[in-house]
């Protein structure tokens, strides 16, 4: 009697915890999931393997697969519910079984009570972007290397940073989290030899793309408004014929003292009052329209246009002058100053450009005043020797 108790004992504990159900993930990232149901504990685990986000720095890579792991958890319960699921996650436990640049196995301890419904309208931007990526045909099975990686990684950083310039109460914070996400993708770029030239060109402009992009919409606090809506750079003076310009501080008295470069383009250095030297390279290209498939081919045209200013330097000496001027005042002894020299000297300075190729970084870009044309200069701070 005691062993058929004890036999029925351990049937309903078996019979509580439900058997693994295998659930399919629309996703490029190799994912697969499974969901296990405890009705005696009412919590239900669900188990995820997939490939986590690498190309982008330690601490955004981290966050974004955190982000990743989240939105599958909850796509694999609307799917096993078969309707729209949210989970409280602050709620949950998350065990992480392996992770590696290959792959990322964990399992979500998920309360029952922790699982709310959603609407389908009220889903975040970031979901809904990811999602949206994931039932494309282009991101089906294509990460067999580097490149698509990056484009998957790109796309995931895009949608997720996007929500973020909605809510950030740091904007400043946020700001450099980006800015040290891309910088980390585009050395990780550069230094992949396994990719082609074209290959690299190509992933750095749509990561450059998107960083400006994501930078913009987090300066004008995420609104809808395009290129020609940007906030005037009051500081460029009345003088100046140009509009909506985003200069870098550091080279912004070069480039606004210089008609040439602001109207015409071209490539010049400029030497720094502590020595350094600024070496810019502008490009330009015609504005089309305002859609945002233009506005990502013209600061690609722009782009290879600056490096293409620059290039014709790589075998030529780019030439400056520095000035120095030193002004002596003569004044009589009731100190009414009746006279005033000046002695003006310049020093001959040489810098090829073919060096500095890779450290050259976007620091400007502007509008023509009419607005037809988009300026953008690209630039770096060479150390005096």
């Amino acid at each position: 009697m005691k062993k058929s108790c004890l036999g029925l004992v351990l049937l309903l504990a078996v019979c509580v915890v439900s058997a693994a159900t295998k659930i399919e993930i629309k996703s490029d990232k190799s994912a697969t999931a499974e969901v296990a149901e405890d009705k005696a504990k009412q919590r239900i685990s669900v188990s995820l393997h997939f490939m986590p986000v690498t190309t982008l720095d330690a601490v955004s890579n981290d966050e974004m697969t955190g982000v990743l792991a989240q939105f599958f958890a909850e796509e694999v319960l609307s799917s096993y519910y078969k309707t729209p699921k949210g989970v409280d996650f602050a709620r949950t436990r998350c065990i992480v079984h392996k992770r590696t640049a290959k792959q990322c196995s964990l399992t979500f301890e998920i309360p029952v009570a922790a699982i709310v419904d959603v609407k389908e309208d009220r889903t975040t931007l970031a979901a809904d972007a990811i999602r949206r990526y994931f039932s494309s045909e282009s991101s089906r099975a294509i990460m067999r290397d580097f490149r698509s990686t990056c484009f998957h990684d790109l796309r995931i950083a895009e949608a997720i940073f996007l929500e973020q310039t909605k809510t950030a109460k740091d904007k400043a914070q946020l700001e450099q989290r980006i800015r040290d996400a891309f910088a980390a993708l585009a050395k990780k770029i550069n230094d992949d030899d396994a990719l082609f030239l074209s290959e690299k060109e190509d992933l750095l402009t749509k990561a450059e793309a998107t960083r400006d992009f994501l930078l913009k919409k987090l300066a004008s606090g995420n609104s809808s408004a395009d290129d020609s809506a940007s906030v005037r750079d009051d500081s460029i003076g009345e003088n100046v014929k140009i509009k909506h310009a985003r200069i870098l501080p550091e080279f912004k008295p070069f480039l606004l003292g210089d008609p040439v470069l602001l109207e015409v383009g071209g490539c010049k250095a400029f030497r720094t009052s502590d020595g350094k030297t600024a070496l810019i390279a502008v490009g330009m290209a015609e504005v089309r329209s305002n859609s945002a498939k233009d506005r990502i081919r013209r600061q690609r045209v722009a782009e290879t246009n600056a490096f293409g200013e620059l290039s014709k330097h790589r075998e030529v000496e780019v030439t400056f002058f520095a000035e120095r001027s030193k002004t002596t005042s003569i004044s009589t002894q009731n100190g009414v100053e009746s006279g005033r020299s000046q002695r003006t000297s310049s020093s001959r300075i040489t810098v090829r450009a073919e060096g500095y190729f890779d450290d050259m970084m976007t620091v400007g870009q502007w509008y023509s005043e009419d607005g037809k044309l988009f300026y953008l200069a690209k630039g770096c701070m060479i150390p005096q020797k």
